[in-house]
């Protein structure tokens, strides 16, 4: 029985037991002791709303059953997930070196081919071949793969080594990387042109997937060459279809073990395979149960802090000498200088010295943005202690942090800003966890 439907079996149970109806505080508060943890009202709430065929609720707020008597009914719809599952360890990982870089062009054609098949998570066979193309290779491709036209010379044409490509690895998964966007598409063309049979049931993996789901550092790069680093098992002779397939093999490897290396290996792993993704079935399988409080912990551990690590105090503050100083460096680079703008700063400098309320109304035109962040940030990078500055818009808050500040910032070393948005702007821990929670007990997840 899945998450929703145990919450809707005890709304059931709840509501059958009183005759005219609970608040939703006294159905939130019922619910949360029969699961044995807090429920979001809003969530319960809209449960309520969308089976109007089994809940109603009174003109003071009051929920029943619509028909005390009728059962509910189950909502296990009928799977939708017919595939033949994968054999966990047996897989083909493969490669493809191509004269262009436009997979759907009629012009690409592969020149490289190679694989690696594995069975029973071990290595067990190579394969390359170069493949000959209708044209010569440019300077430019062969500086990149090092492949020459003498390596091509003598090669199988594209309509033959497809063919063998395809008898060789047929009944295993092809893996490749970015394949989805790019080898898939080259294969299938140029199969589709050549009138070349694709064997039944073919189904192709790609690592990118995978990679974007574990590795969301910020910066983090999913080339196959920055993927490898990561599991060390970079290779030199990059962009040849064998070196590469080398560096994929071992970066497959690491994704396949992430189940039980991430934080949230296991949430991930269970996910995946309830919404009948293959790469569940070839990812390790779980050591541990999965711990949904360790893994929020985890992930929130991960979390870079919304502040950078104070500076120390340093500067004058906001004092008269500092702001015309600012004012003096700005015109030196080529700012207006605007005598309602420098009055502005000064106005706001003193409050900040005096720690006095200023109340300033300026019309467009005057510059109050920087009017009132010049002081702030001298005293902000006097005290190193944060400033606030509290804006009517995001769109004004954008436009100080990406251009205000940061023209700031060129003048006053050290200066850090941080955007910070209402609570509404951000994830809630609270109905995350509840949303997970109830996603890992449905029996499937529609993708």
């Amino acid at each position: 029985m899945s998450g929703r439907e145990k919450v809707l079996q005890m709304l059931g149970e709840v509501l059958a037991d009183v005759a005219n109806g609970l608040q939703l505080e006294v159905v939130e508060l019922e619910i949360g002791k029969k699961l044995g943890r807090p429920i979001s009202r809003k969530n319960l709430e809209e449960l309520l709303v969308k089976h109007p065929d089994r809940f109603e609720v009174d003109a003071g707020g009051h929920w029943q059953l619509k028909v005390r008597a009728q059962a509910i009914e189950s909502e296990q719809p009928t799977l939708l997930i017919t595939r033949t599952p994968l054999q966990r360890g047996r897989y083909v990982v493969f490669d493809l070196e191509t004269l262009g870089k436009e997979a759907e062009s009629e012009e690409t054609e592969i020149i490289e081919i190679a694989y690696a098949r594995y069975e029973n998570g071990q290595q067990v066979e190579t394969w390359q071949t170069f493949v000959k193309p209708s044209t010569a290779i440019p300077p430019l491709i062969t500086d990149l793969t090092t492949i020459q036209n003498k390596d091509v010379d003598n090669a199988p044409g594209q309509k033959e080594a497809i063919e063998e490509f395809f008898n060789r690895t047929q009944g295993y998964p092809l893996i490749a990387h970015n394949g989805f966007a790019f080898d898939r598409v080259v294969l299938l063309n140029i199969a589709t042109r050549l009138k070349v049979e694709t064997p039944k049931n073919l189904v192709f993996l790609d690592t990118l997937l995978l990679a974007r789901i574990f590795h969301q550092a910020p910066g983090q790069r999913h080339t196959n060459e920055d993927l490898a680093k990561l599991y060390h098992c970079t290779q030199e002779g990059a962009h040849r279809a064998d070196v590469d397939v080398v560096m994929l093999c071992g970066v497959v490897l690491g994704l396949l073990a992430e189940t039980n290396n991430h934080p949230a290996g296991v949430l991930i792993y269970k996910l995946l395979l309830q919404s009948g993704e293959p790469w569940a079935d070839l990812l390790d399988e779980p050591i541990k149960p999965l711990d949904l409080d360790n893994v929020l912990a985890e992930l929130g551990k991960a979390q870079l802090p919304l502040l950078a690590p104070r500076n120390k105090a340093s500067g004058v503050g906001a004092e008269t000498t500092a702001v015309d100083a600012i004012f003096a460096e700005m015109v030196a680079r080529g700012r207006d200088g605007r005598e309602p703008q420098k009055r502005f700063a000064h106005l706001a400098a003193d409050a900040f010295r005096t720690r006095q309320f200023a109340v300033v109304e300026a019309g467009t035109g005057t510059g109050k943005s920087l009017g009132y962040l010049i002081p702030a940030a001298l005293q902000a990078h006097s005290q190193g202690q944060p400033v606030v500055v509290s804006t009517y818009t995001k769109v004004l808050q954008s436009q100080l942090v990406e251009k205000d500040i940061a023209f700031l910032q060129e003048l006053i070393p050290n200066l850090t800003a941080v955007t910070l948005k209402g609570r509404s702007n951000y994830l809630s821990i609270n109905r995350l966890w509840e949303e997970l929670l109830d996603a890992v007990e449905e029996d499937y997840l529609s993708r």
